[in-house]
């Protein structure tokens, strides 16, 4: 059985019950991460616990010491204010002063793509991470300016870290090869996450991690909202990008913990490992990724000196939804096989998104079915998008059932060069409607996507 959680202490028994995480960690991700390429674990713990001896022995047990998270949220909020009810979501973003030019435009992308309603159940902390008080004033100095009402309304918060949140950065353990100014930065990386997570905690139901050079795709809170509502097995983390860090939700519940992790591994694994490491302790082996992502890295100057990053999420979508469609609520189901995470809801949520399937034969189906009966006023089916143009429905047809089984459709149209559209007027649809589906009328050699189905009611 594993215990998920760390007790705050100078002894030496911490060491040995956050290895035993680390062990456990380790053998659920047995082959795919390692430490370092010449150690074992078991190397790497004992490493770690020969090293915290030799600094409690000669008097300076600080590195062991100051592993906790509680922190004053009061004092660490310098711009904006909390609001008085837990929100939907918590956006991290820790920036440093180099990054100055990426940071405005990540929080421009963010608010454009917001709704009002979205805006009053989100909050965004903006974590100034550089030790130099003159840097942190300058950002802090602009953001008030900029964004005025924002940090008025508690939507943006601004926070700074007290040094002495901060073990020593100094005499750090090497690995991978780096250099130590690269061990140093990477390990203030992780110590700069794990303050930000632990402001967080409490805020929100949900927490989001970023970066300060990123944008985010149109409507991302719906498709963060809907991608949870989708889950129907227990999960730590959600995947919104391919990319490290970015983009990866996790539960307020876990968010304590989370921090705790990284504060006290901070010397050991990048951040972008760390977070996988925690994820397996609490028994999620695997990503579950949303595609497309619905975040994008736009950086290339990193916030270690003279490192040049070219990263570019791959999935990444920011194609809108092409309707304004009412898209009651429903469940959606097919019996094409489904390609990577393209899942079939994904083309009739309210946020971009798309179905991408192995090619459909004859008999195969895609089905909308309602919650409630519905009055239909108009139909849509768009297959195919701008980069995979081939990939339409050829032979199919629209269908719908007004009984609640589903079990005898009939048509109301025919696709014709990958889309179908069905109206109807007041004359032809009296009955609600319980189901729709494109039924699949002949087999084709291409791949199905089906980028929108759009749904209007009376």
């Amino acid at each position: 059985m594993i215990t998920v959680g760390f007790v705050s202490s100078k002894s030496f028994g911490i060491v040995v019950v956050a290895g035993l995480f680390f062990l456990n960690a380790f053998l659920l991700f047995s082959g795919t991460l390692r430490f370092d390429r010449s150690e074992s674990l078991s190397d790497v713990i004992e490493t770690q616990k020969k090293r915290i001896e030799e600094l409690e022995l000669h008097g300076n047990a600080t590195r062991t010491e100051n592993r906790g998270v509680d922190i004053d949220k009061k004092k660490a909020l310098i711009g904006g204010k909390q609001r008085n009810r837990k929100a939907f979501l918590a956006i991290g973003i820790p920036t440093v002063f180099t990054h100055n030019e990426y940071i405005w435009t990540t929080l421009d992308s963010l608010l454009a793509q917001m709704s009002d309603q979205d805006r009053a159940d989100v909050i965004i902390i903006v974590f100034l991470a550089d030790f130099d008080a003159h840097r942190r004033s300058e950002t802090s100095r602009r953001a008030r300016h900029d964004y005025a009402l924002h940090l008025q309304s508690g939507l943006i918060q601004i926070v700074e870290a007290p040094k002495s949140f901060y073990p020593p950065l100094d005499d750090l353990k090497t690995n991978f090869g780096d250099a130590k100014e690269r061990v140093r930065w990477r390990a203030k990386q992780c110590l700069d996450y794990s303050f930000l997570i632990a402001y967080s905690h409490g805020l929100a139901n949900y927490y989001l991690q970023l970066e300060d050079d990123v944008i985010a795709s149109a409507d991302f809170i719906s498709a963060i909202r809907e991608f949870v509502a989708m889950q129907t097995k227990p999960w730590i983390a959600l995947d919104f990008s391919e990319l490290g860090f970015i983009g990866k939700l996790y539960r307020d519940q876990d968010l304590k913990r989370l921090a705790e992790f990284l504060k006290f591994f901070y010397e050991e694994q990048p951040v972008d490992y760390l977070y996988r490491y925690f994820n397996a302790i609490l028994t999620q082996k695997k990503p579950i990724s949303r595609t497309p992502s619905l975040f994008q890295h736009i950086g290339t100057k990193s916030s270690l000196a003279g490192k040049v990053q070219q990263r570019v999420d791959r999935h990444f979508s920011d194609a809108s939804r092409m309707y304004d469609s009412d898209n009651p609520p429903a469940s959606v189901t097919t019996s094409i096989d489904e390609f990577a995470r393209y899942l079939a809801a994904l083309a009739y949520g309210k946020a971009a998104g798309f179905f991408w399937g192995r090619p459909p034969v004859e008999g195969d189906t895609f089905r909308v079915s309602f919650q409630s009966k519905v009055v239909l006023r108009r139909v849509v089916v768009e297959t195919g998008n701008r980069e995979h143009p081939a990939d339409v429905l050829r032979y199919g047809r629209l269908e719908v059932d007004v009984a609640a089984a589903c079990r005898r459709f009939r048509s109301v149209g025919e696709f014709r060069g990958g889309r179908v559209d069905v109206t109807w007027d007041k004359a032809d649809q009296k009955e609600a409607v319980k189901c729709v589906r494109i039924y699949v009328t002949g087999a084709q050699d291409t791949w199905l996507l089906i980028r929108e189905i759009a749904v209007w009611i009376k």
